[in-house]
């Protein structure tokens, strides 16, 4: 699988839903697809970085896109 970050507003542009990762900030989304083939011409034209499975792990697993959660 191939993984794609673009910006937040373009996703909700794009209507890509809500079945995906997000930035903690929220600017960034990370959306997967099947294959660089399977990606539509109008996320191509507003991707950020496409990402191997493995990219995307260690990407999502940095400070950016963790989420602490305080305890109460």
């Amino acid at each position: 699988n191939i993984y794609v970050t673009i910006s937040h507003n373009a996703c909700e542009t794009l209507g890509l839903g809500e079945n995906h990762r997000t930035s903690n900030d929220g600017s960034i989304c990370i959306v997967e697809y099947p294959s660089m083939e399977a990606i539509p011409q109008e996320v191509q034209d507003v991707l950020i970085e496409t990402h191997t499975h493995q990219q995307a792990l260690e990407l999502v697993s940095g400070p950016d896109w963790t989420q602490e959660n305080p305890l109460a």
